[in-house]
């Protein structure tokens, strides 16, 4: 059977398979590191995915929200354009009972309308999420996403003219293999541009280098890799004073990333977080070539 979908000619298609492809990439490293990113904020296993990826109008994206979701509007500095977000508000209410303990059983039914302090918990946990977005995003040029203000109500958002054509990527969110929630991002093809352009020349630049170099030795030789805190002084004396109890100070903010090392080289920046019993490292920064 064949589906006839009207088209829209005064749409301004402007993205190719080459031009995805880069963006399918960022949005693969967001999916793995937001999904420990979610997990560490919640206390629960969740895993992002990715699903698909299409252009469509702000009149469409207005009318596919629903009578109650929940949206929140990023700014992409230092790049032009902002970004949007969505979920179905009563999902977003779940999320905030799994981040408070709760969410085994389904939200209280009253509790239809995000108070203030609904807001504020969401916003602790949207906000280093999409920080992981803005990593995925930074090749060339560092990206910051950043909250600008959250919304349940469609009449107070307007952020385009009717006619004005968005990237939808749409996503799921899996909780401890109990419930999945769509979520959905929305970029201005403004913005997407210039993400894709940086994103591209970085791949090119790359590839380029890797040519360069025989894989098959390189990537089959085993190196070791590890995480470590910064080092600090201490004298003879105060190391030989140590006991078993003693307390030694790193002078290391716990919300400063970690070096991730490999055979003694600084290779990136990562974050430690706790997912069960396990604990696991998220790449939070790459470490270029010339800083080495």
């Amino acid at each position: 059977m064949i589906t006839v979908t009207p088209y829209d000619f005064r749409r301004n298609e402007t993205l190719d398979r080459h031009q995805t492809r880069a963006l399918n990439a960022a949005l693969d490293s967001f999916a793995r590191h937001g999904s420990i990113e979610i997990s560490s904020s919640l206390r629960r296993a969740c895993q992002l995915s990715l699903k698909e990826i299409s252009e469509v109008t702000w009149k469409q994206i207005v009318n596919q929200l629903g009578e109650k979701p929940y949206m929140a509007t990023f700014a992409v500095e230092p790049l032009q354009g902002r970004l949007f977000f969505a979920m179905p508000l009563v999902d977003a209410i779940r999320i905030i009972d799994y981040r408070l303990g709760g969410g085994s059983l389904p939200a209280f039914e009253r509790h239809t309308d995000p108070t203030d302090t609904d807001l504020a918990v969401l916003s602790g946990i949207i906000e280093p999420l999409f920080s992981e977005l803005g990593s995925a995003f930074s090749r060339r040029v560092t990206v910051r996403v950043s909250l600008i203000n959250q919304e349940a109500s469609k009449q107070y958002v307007q952020i385009a003219g009717q006619l004005e054509v968005f990237l939808q990527i749409e996503m799921e969110l899996m909780i401890s293999d109990e419930i999945t929630m769509p979520i959905c991002m929305y970029f201005p093809i403004i913005l997407i541009r210039q993400i894709i352009q940086d994103l591209q020349s970085y791949s090119e630049d790359k590839e380029e280098s890797v040519r360069q170099l025989d894989p098959d030795v390189i990537l089959k030789t085993p190196i070791s890799l590890w995480m470590e805190i910064p080092p600090i002084p201490l004298t003879p004396e105060a190391v030989s004073d140590l006991s078993p109890g003693d307390v030694i100070p790193f002078f290391h903010p716990t919300t400063e990333p970690l070096d991730i090392r490999a055979e003694g080289i600084l290779v990136a920046k990562g974050k430690q977080y706790a997912i069960g019993s396990k604990v696991v490292c998220s790449i939070s920064e790459e470490v270029k070539e010339d800083d080495n």
